[in-house]
């Protein structure tokens, strides 16, 4: 880890319209933060998380780096559970980040 301030995000303070971000810190967020998107089936914490997941993960891939929990099955996390009239609500779906990724990627130059 570099020698500058960083919080448990991996993101360090702004410098001259830049952030530094400590790669290895930020991809574990990332990875925390997927993995609760994908077992809540609250759609009110899952609609907060999407915009601020879908570039994360422009950016972790672009690192060349991987979100672990996309790769797995998520099962529910009983804290983040939101029940209907038809019961509990579905899991959060990889597909709908993968597609929300892919459009901030379009907005997002290289």
């Amino acid at each position: 880890m570099s020698t500058w301030a960083t919080s448990s995000t991996g993101i360090g303070p702004m410098r001259a319209d830049d952030y530094e971000i400590d790669l290895d810190v930020f991809v574990g967020f990332v990875d925390a933060l997927v993995a609760q998107y994908l077992s809540s089936s609250h759609t009110i914490l899952r609609s907060l998380l999407e915009g601020f997941i879908a570039t994360a993960l422009v950016m972790v891939d672009r690192a060349g780096r991987n979100v672990a929990p996309l790769q797995t099955t998520a099962t529910l996390d009983p804290r983040d559970v939101s029940v209907g009239p038809g019961g509990i609500r579905p899991l959060g779906d990889p597909a709908r980040l993968y597609g929300l990724a892919s459009k901030h990627a379009a907005a997002m130059p290289c």
